[in-house]
């Protein structure tokens, strides 16, 4: 994605967002730039935690959202930093997917009252989706 393509003062602007007393619990920003109806870069912050790599579902939510406006296709590669999505709307079944990286970052187990629970933990731009 190159990065200037959408102005640096994307934090400024998002903690402004963030803090507005409209939204009382705070909000998650996005922001994107149509590059054409199959193209997009797109960066993400998010409350508490600033920018971050990626956002599958905000992603996912900005094809969907740009097909309905008729502004991008059904099939969209969407650029974010921590990689490239491809998103399918499909407008008949109202049902959206995504095609990404995802990388194992760890797998964890810990035990508690005879339970074994396990969490996978991945960074990629799939990672909101899979942690």
């Amino acid at each position: 994605m190159e990065k200037a393509s959408i102005p640096l003062i994307l934090h400024d602007t998002a903690k402004s967002f963030e803090t507005h007393s409209r939204f009382p619990n705070r909000v998650n920003s996005e922001f994107i730039e149509i590059k054409n109806r199959k193209e997009i870069n797109f960066r993400v912050y998010e409350r508490g935690s600033g920018e971050t790599l990626a956002c599958g579902t905000g992603a996912t939510a900005a094809v969907v959202a740009g097909n309905l406006l008729g502004k991008l296709d059904e099939k969209v590669l969407v650029h974010l930093l921590g990689g490239d999505l491809e998103i399918y709307y499909d407008k008949e079944s109202r049902h959206a997917f995504m095609t990404g990286e995802a990388r194992e970052v760890f797998l964890a187990e810990s035990g508690r009252n005879d339970k074994i629970q396990t969490s996978l933990c991945c960074e990629g731009p799939l990672q909101g989706t899979l942690c």
